[in-house]
């Protein structure tokens, strides 16, 4: 297996632990020098290295004796179907599906760390949209601040920020910098009232039992923005389908920015999360075989 730029092997970056990827027959390619693993067990010293080789010298190198291999083509997946009725109250799963038919082409969604952003992988972005998010690092509270980086660097491109309540409190300052720069993100804030990225999935699946620095202070979330002084916002609070699809309708026309509160529930958990899933995120490296 070849590796190039010494990608961590952590929980997103390996399904969950599920590649049973072999260190031992891995190539790593950094910057300026080679780790081959296949010699991980020679004397017990660790893979091999070989350097001074710049990575630029060994990507030249196998353009020129690598096999020439045709792109395959694949079939178009479909979209997330719609769920949950107007009248219902609004669960992941009909909010995921809203923000799939939501979607327009050029728009940038930025993701936080949030227990629903798996199910969100699944979405079929239109032309020339992006999704942003950081698997890597998993660095809680990221996606506001750079949603920011993000308005400002191109105006012309609408910016949907998808974040949890737990993720937002750590750096919902940003906020306050949207409204003095004059950006118009959409903001979707999921609050389900527990931090649950780092609670649940770090190790403690019992949301009855959260330890006192995971409790949430109960933010009254739509009114951040005229508090940090953001003028013309568009920040409504919605329980049901019904309103959520109002909400994004006069958001996608608002002229302005727009935060829309999303009540789910007293710690309401995302789906897919089951304790097998946790577990397997919660260790340290691959399972024991």
């Amino acid at each position: 297996m070849l590796n190039l730029g010494g990608v961590l092997f952590t929980d997103f970056t390996t399904g969950v632990f599920t590649d049973h990827l072999e260190p031992s027959k891995m190539v790593t390619v950094w910057p300026d020098y080679v780790e081959i693993g296949a010699l991980a067990e020679v004397g017990g010293r660790g893979p091999a290295t070989f350097g001074p080789i710049h990575m630029k010298d060994v990507l030249v190198a196998l353009t020129k004796v690598a096999p020439k291999l045709k792109t395959p083509s694949f079939s178009r997946p479909a979209p997330i179907p719609a769920s949950g009725a107007s009248s219902d109250r609004v669960t992941y799963s009909s909010i995921c599906s809203r923000i799939q038919q939501f979607l327009a082409p050029n728009d940038i969604l930025i993701v936080d760390d949030i227990t629903v952003e798996p199910a969100l992988l699944a979405l079929l972005l239109p032309k020339d949209a992006v999704y942003l998010h950081q698997f890597v690092y998993g660095s809680i509270g990221w996606a506001t601040p750079a949603a920011f980086g993000a308005a400002v660097a191109d105006p012309s491109r609408r910016v949907i920020l998808v974040e949890g309540d737990g993720c937002h409190q750590l750096t919902a300052n940003e906020i306050g910098a949207m409204g003095r720069y004059g950006v118009n993100p959409i903001i979707l804030l999921f609050n389900n009232g527990i931090f649950a990225v780092e609670e649940v999935v770090m190790g403690n699946s019992n949301p009855d039992n959260i330890r006192i620095y995971d409790k949430l202070a109960p933010w009254q979330y739509h009114k951040i923005p005229e508090a940090m002084g953001c003028r013309d916002w568009f920040c409504p609070r919605v329980e049901t389908n019904a309103e959520f699809d109002s909400a994004l309708q006069k958001a996608r026309k608002h002229p302005g920015a727009s935060y829309i509160e999303i009540l789910l529930g007293s710690k309401v958990i995302a789906p897919g999360l089951t304790p097998e899933v946790i577990d397997r995120m919660y260790q340290i490296g691959p399972p024991k075989t």
